[in-house]
């Protein structure tokens, strides 16, 4: 299923013994608690014979890139190339459909990496609003994000500026959501006020757009003035209440990819609230903020308890059914919070779950896994388990090959999967180019069989 098997430092009869020799770095100090075990294996991938990548070479410049990989059929895709504008959007929004935004506008595809396009339902500017198939919106001033499944679409309607308390003057925006397909039914009721009075921040960065439940029912959208609201939409009632405070990327609310809606919240003590967009009901869990959800649901974790407490690094991790706490050494990459992507997975086959995490004494990633033995991949950065916790793919840093452009040095990264089971390392693409801080981008499909993978990477992209 992997392109290549690499040669590991360990033999497999040693996989219990103390790791590797001084030419592949010592035994990492592991010391999780709860079920995660202790034991640490360094594992360190050969690449004493590299080969050039095919798509990028020293001198060579460089373009923004996302790779489709499908490691079931070893096939790799490049479904987005531009030399200066970086993809938008870019994550799978059905369990093997992979979107990616353009500046041409949104295109998604199939394991296959061939573009799948929904007819007639794509959203074009017009000379005055816009276009949605057949119908043309001139009370629509500009296109939006849209649902999973395309029925619904946000867009932003201008409103009076405001003045902020240092006496500057921002604009205001009221939210809006179009119905798509109402609209192409019966053309009534499809326009819907969700929020009047948002407001800008003047022009800033570090901000999060929306984000939406898996059916695309549920939305959360923000302002972007420092501090502001943040807002939860149910787009089926054509309702919206305010769920939290605070615009910056470390306020972003973590939607469960669970068929349930659920959502973490940043509570007013810096606790992570769980609430449920259906019924309301709001539970505060005994970890802290910032908090992810797993890939499940089932799981919520978060490293802000330790860093309060001034104590070793540590990721907490909550079982949401029951409440009980797990906490592992080590913490999730801070980049991750930008991306929204997730470091730990609850665990397909019996109890626990896998986490990807980083640990000083680990040049590396470390993978804790139940019931299985602690490892320390060195060279690995971005880190992220697959859906079910079986894997885990990495962007592994080569660093005596790297290109310059305008100024700033990019250096190699390989992406290569780790099956946790078997302790097998695998190579599935050559040749991703990112900065040494920023490792590509690594996505996972639901069923775990693609990869998209966005590089080079830069925050908030």
């Amino acid at each position: 299923m992997l392109r290549r098997l690499l040669g590991l430092c360990f033999l497999a009869t040693l996989l219990l013994a103390a790791g590797c020799d001084s030419d592949g770095a010592s035994e990492a100090s592991v010391t999780p608690s709860g079920s995660a075990t202790a034991t640490s294996t360094v594992f360190v991938l050969d690449h004493s014979t590299p080969s050039l990548p095919p798509t990028a070479t020293p001198g060579v410049e460089m373009q923004h890139t996302v790779w489709l990989i499908n490691l079931w059929e070893d096939e790799q895709y490049t479904i987005y190339e531009h030399a200066d504008v970086p993809p938008g959007d870019v994550g799978f929004v059905r369990s093997r459909q992979a979107g990616v935004t353009r500046p041409s506008g949104r295109t998604t595809y199939g394991a296959n990496g061939q573009p799948r396009y929904t007819p007639g339902l794509r959203c074009t500017p017009a000379p005055s609003g816009v276009e949605i198939g057949s119908l043309r919106l001139d009370e629509i001033p500009a296109c939006g994000p849209t649902s999973p499944y395309g029925r619904y679409m946000l867009y932003r309607v201008p409103s009076s500026p405001t003045e902020l308390r240092d006496g500057q003057v921002v604009d205001t925006w009221d939210e809006w959501v179009f119905d798509i397909e109402r609209a192409h039914l019966d053309g009534e009721g499809a326009h819907r006020l969700l929020a009047e009075g948002l407001v800008s921040c003047g022009g800033c960065d570090g901000k999060f757009g929306p984000q939406w439940s898996p059916d695309g029912r549920y939305v959360t959208f923000a302002e972007t003035v420092q501090g502001g609201r943040v807002f939860l939409a149910d787009l089926e009632r054509g309702t919206s209440e305010v769920i939290g405070m605070g615009t910056g990327v470390e306020s972003r609310p973590s939607l469960s990819d669970d068929s349930r809606p659920l959502l973490l919240v940043r509570g007013e003590d810096e606790s992570a609230v769980l609430v449920d967009a259906a019924t309301g009901e709001r539970t505060t869990l005994p970890i802290g903020w910032p908090a992810r959800f797993d890939a499940t649901g089932t799981l919520a974790y978060s490293p802000s308890s330790a860093l309060r407490r001034g104590e070793a690094p540590i990721t907490s991790v909550v079982d949401i059914a029951t409440l009980e706490v797990t906490e592992v050494a080590g913490l999730a990459p801070w980049r991750h919070l930008w991306w929204d992507n997730v470091a730990v997975a609850a665990r397909y086959h019996g109890d626990g779950f896998t986490a990807a995490l980083e640990q000083e004494d680990c040049a590396g990633t470390v993978v804790h896994s139940t019931g299985v033995a602690s490892r320390c991949v060195e060279g690995a950065y971005g880190g992220t388990p697959s859906w079910d916790g079986q894997q885990v793919a990495f962007a592994m840093r080569l660093p005596w090959e790297d290109v310059r452009r305008n100024g700033t040095r990019f250096v190699r990264y390989d992406i290569a999967v780790l099956d946790v089971a078997t302790g097998d390392i695998g190579v599935v693409a050559e040749g991703a180019y990112s900065t040494d801080d920023l490792p590509p981008r690594i996505q996972w499909s639901r069923f775990g069989d693609l990869l998209l993978v966005s590089w080079p990477q830069a925050l908030g992209a």
